[in-house]
């Protein structure tokens, strides 16, 4: 710590210091290492300072301004941060035992904290009193918050894996979504807590107070804890106006996606039921794998949308091959009895005709040759590159039956056309429940091309 600049916080001058800055701006401060323990530094402007391992235990920091300061290894036991901006502060390794952050002000408390990295910190007996974490990007994992005052706060979805709460004051607390897994919880106050589809895998936990004052103490063995109160997490899907067969019956592929998607990651497909609107449909989150639950929940809906997309795409060629089957079974037939000579009609272009006959009365559906060897060039094609698809074993079944079948018909002199094509729109509607797959993309213009050749 240089000498000009030094003296002005050795003063505990905060207003001429922060005068210095502001007549200084392009100089870049380096106070690492520097001991300033138990000064008088309310609204002094740290904003980008170095203080990497400086000690500013038991100094009055209310209001101070420590935005992308570097504070890693810095020792602020004691401290008074009261309103403090920390936005972008880097806490890894500090120690902030019995420091004090609750705010001044709760309506800013989301602009003062924002970002900050408290990864490892010494957090002991610190107070966040009221402070809405849950808005905050917080990096707590494996904090010590031993005896922290955590009372009314809101820690909805807030990652505290592998945390020390040790007699931690959590009364009233939201711990909702809260992720817990590995944290210990040896003696924290729980009363009034909100604790619904908080994860606590491999929590320990050997006794807590549930009641306000800290009297009754509750035992628990090894494991006990998590086993009585665990919640798991969930994944809730809404299909307004209900869900259709073809979306009831594409949601074991919308699991399997994403626990293929997410390394891992296991689900479990708990309950369809009615709600406002629609249908709920419920998944529960039996291990994330690391993963978010927020980032899992944004996966799960974004392949919803899709499969949403696919169904009404899927509903609108079901009204169109309803509507040619009527021409060819109906119309036809009439403009046979009407016809007094033979004329081809092009129904595809030049993939495919009809050809009515006068005198005879026939009605032919052809394919060409080279449709043929497409066909079977086609489903070789898939056949060698299905283990990619990522389609659920069933789903993989019904693919190679319906394969089987149209080899099945390609190497008999008479092509039964109508096996044939319920056979491809078979292979592609796996293909489409696919969603994602690049191997499913490749192939699908192809085989939508074939169909409407046969």
């Amino acid at each position: 710590m240089s000498t000009s600049h030094g003296d002005l916080l050795r003063r505990q001058d905060a207003f001429a210091w922060n005068k210095w800055r502001r007549d200084n701006p392009d100089i870049q401060i380096n106070l690492a290492k520097s001991s300033l323990v138990d000064l008088r530094l309310a609204g002094a402007d740290f904003s980008g300072v170095d203080l990497t391992e400086a000690n500013l235990s038991g100094s009055d920091l209310t209001g101070v301004n420590l935005e992308s300061a570097q504070l890693q290894r810095a020792i602020l036991s004691g401290a008074n941060l009261r309103g403090a901006k920390l936005n972008g502060a880097h806490f890894w390794g500090a120690d902030l035992s019995l420091a004090f952050l609750g705010p001044l002000f709760f309506s800013n408390v989301s602009y003062r904290m924002q970002h900050v990295r408290f990864e490892g910190a010494n957090l002991n007996g610190t107070k966040f009193t009221g402070i809405d974490l849950s808005l905050l990007d917080l990096k707590l994992c494996g904090a010590d918050l031993s005896r922290s005052n955590f009372d009314h706060c809101n820690l909805t979805s807030v990652n505290l894996a592998n945390a020390n709460l040790s007699d931690a004051d959590l009364r009233c607390a939201n711990l909702q979504q809260c992720v817990l897994d590995g944290a210990t919880l040896t003696g924290a106050r729980l009363w009034e807590t909100l604790r619904a589809g908080w994860s606590i895998r491999g929590i320990t936990c050997e006794h807590v107070y549930w009641d306000e004052w800290g009297a009754d103490r509750t035992h628990y063995g090894p494991s006990e804890f998590e086993r009585h109160h665990s919640g798991k997490m969930k994944i809730e899907l809404l299909y307004n106006g209900g869900i259709t067969r073809f979306e009831l019956n594409t949601l074991p592929a919308l699991v399997y996606r994403l626990e293929s998607s997410y390394q891992g990651c296991m689900l479990r497909l708990s309950s369809i039921e009615d709600a406002p609107g629609g249908t709920k449909v419920c998944i529960v989150i039996e291990d994330s794998g690391g993963t978010s639950v927020q980032q899992l929940r944004e996966a799960a809906r974004d392949l919803q949308a899709a499969h949403l997309a696919l169904n009404l795409e899927q509903e609108r060629r079901r009204q169109v091959e309803a509507k040619l089957d009527v021409v060819l079974d109906q119309v036809f037939p009439r403009l046979l009895a009407a016809a007094t000579s033979e004329r081809a009609v092009n129904v595809y272009g030049t993939a495919g005709s009809v050809v009515v006959g006068g005198f005879g009365h026939s009605v032919t559906g052809n394919a060409t040759a080279n449709d043929l060897v497409a066909i079977r060039e086609l489903i070789i094609g898939i056949e060698k590159e299905k283990a990619e698809l990522g389609v659920p074993p069933d789903s993989l079944s019904r693919l190679e039956i319906a394969m089987n079948e149209i080899l099945a018909q390609l190497s008999t002199p008479a092509q039964n056309t109508s096996a044939m094509r319920e056979a491809l729109r078979t292979v592609r509607n796996v293909l489409e429940g696919a969603v994602g797959s690049t191997v499913a993309a490749a192939w699908l213009p192809m085989l939508s091309n074939l169909l409407k050749s046969i």
